[in-house]
């Protein structure tokens, strides 16, 4: 497997490329599910789909989804244009 440049902001901190690659192992600690394809701008981690609907459904009423589906490895740069757009949008809706 090719070398990911990990997030230095992740949470949480595990060990090896938990939630770190794209398609990997989910970033959630109780679960091991492979093919995890969306990208939580909270925590910069790679979620399975069930685990990014749950965390997207129990965080429903804070704005828009914290778990995006996407398609590749995000690149550093790519990670802190959605983290930055989401901020954005959380403070739009808090002070209409």
């Amino acid at each position: 497997m090719d070398r990911i440049e990990m997030n230095p902001s992740r949470y949480p901190k595990h060990k090896g490329d938990k939630g770190q690659r794209f398609g990997g192992e989910c970033n959630r600690t109780r679960c091991t599910h492979p093919h995890a394809v969306m990208f939580n701008i909270g925590t910069f981690g790679y979620y399975c789909i069930p685990c990014g609907r749950d965390l997207n459904r129990a965080n429903s009423d804070l704005g828009p989804p914290l778990c995006t589906e996407v398609d590749h490895q995000l690149t550093l740069a790519e990670q802190k244009v959605m983290h930055d757009e989401d901020l954005k949008a959380r403070w739009a809706k808090s002070n209409p």
